[in-house]
């Protein structure tokens, strides 16, 4: 009479199954949780790189203005000037180029440029051209693109 089932209801899986089931399903469910932790760490962490790297360079931009003030419409021929004193700058900041491609290391260098066309080096640009328009122009010297697409020499 066991064998013998209600109409309309079938045996369902033996205990043994439904647990190797259950088991294997944690099993998936564990594995894709510790790829979401992985992806999660870094992706903020990549956009917390970028947004101080923007800080950085408000930072600097924000004290060429003040010493261009000070210095009646005269940029400095070099971005070390706004430390002297601490006037202007505390320290030149530092910048994470491509910190999710790990391109560039980290770096507060400067290197110093004619224009705004961007080298690669992944430092600090500046602009310090004799007499052209883009005299003073602070840039992410970088040519490839942040996580968004936006290239690193636009900021």
């Amino acid at each position: 009479m066991n064998d013998i089932h209600p109409r309309g209801s079938a045996p369902g899986p033996k205990p043994v199954k439904r647990a190797i089931i259950v088991f294997s399903l944690l099993i998936a469910l564990g594995l894709l949780l510790m790829l979401a932790v992985r992806f999660l760490r870094e992706v903020p962490d990549v956009r917390h790189k970028q947004g101080c790297n923007r800080g950085a360079l408000g930072t600097m931009r924000s004290a060429l203005s003040v010493y261009y003030g000070d210095m009646a419409g005269r940029y400095p021929d070099q971005l070390d000037s706004l430390l002297k004193d601490r006037k202007y700058l505390d320290s030149i900041p530092d910048i994470w180029v491509c910190p999710d491609q790990n391109l560039h290391p980290a770096t507060h260098e400067v290197v110093l440029r004619s224009s705004l066309v961007p080298q690669d080096s992944g430092k600090i640009g500046y602009v310090n051209g004799p007499g052209g328009p883009d005299r003073g122009a602070v840039f992410i010297d970088c040519t490839h693109t942040d996580s968004k697409g936006t290239a690193w020499a636009a900021y």
